[in-house]
């Protein structure tokens, strides 16, 4: 008889990620600099696909210390929106003191919890973005559903997401440097840095999802 994959504790994979996050964002604030010095293009290449303008209600799926966000906050002015959302407390705590930081970012709202289950008001957003974040939902299927939802009509959603581990071998070794150094135990199956490698199985995906034109 063929074998039947067993089917993954979603309650279980959010606390183990929220956890993890938790215990990283301190080092995560602290490097920021050097990172955004690589992850700003990436940044600047999403809210070009996405298209965002001055006046555009924007999500950030996954914002954790605040980019895209604070980036897009300044990009639709004062008469757009930005809500960002992270499973993480720490990660949210940082990224709204960096929004204070920033002093002239008002427009910006960050929010704690997973996308798919934080209230979203059905066709409320422009666009929608995540730099590196949709692959860790514990439901993958239920987030992109959401996220079809709170987009209008023509809104667009422009995602960055990890290729195979032989292409990026320094995420591949950063993830398990971090691991061992904060003795975290093991992940558990399902989502994961490399869980969107395959463009083809992503593609079928967000079609399942409602997407168009992907």
């Amino acid at each position: 008889m063929p074998m039947v994959a067993p089917a993954l504790d979603v309650r279980a994979i959010r606390e183990q990620q929220r956890t993890i996050w938790d215990d990283v964002s301190a080092g995560w604030s602290r490097w920021r600099p050097q990172f955004e010095r690589g992850g700003a293009a990436v940044t600047a290449r999403l809210l070009e696909l996405g298209g965002v303008a001055s006046g555009m209600s924007v999500l950030d799926i996954g914002s954790g210390v605040g980019e895209p966000a604070l980036t897009a906050a300044r990009a639709v002015g004062p008469n757009g929106r930005v809500i960002g959302v992270d499973i993480s407390p720490s990660m949210v705590e940082a990224a709204r003191a960096a929004a204070g930081a920033a002093g002239e970012v008002d427009n910006v709202e960050f929010v704690v919890g997973a996308v798919e289950r934080t209230p979203l008001r059905a066709r409320s957003f422009d666009v929608a973005l995540s730099r590196f974040g949709l692959m860790f939902a514990a439901d993958r299927r239920e987030l992109l559903g959401k996220v079809a939802r709170v987009l209008r009509p023509r809104g667009v959603l422009a995602a960055a997401v990890w290729c195979e581990p032989e292409r990026v071998p320094m995420i591949s070794l950063a993830f398990r440097v971090i691991s061992r150094e904060l003795e975290l135990d093991p992940p558990l199956p399902g989502p994961g840095p490399f869980a969107m490698a395959d463009a083809a199985a992503v593609a079928a995906e967000l079609e399942e999802a409602g997407f168009g034109n992907v």
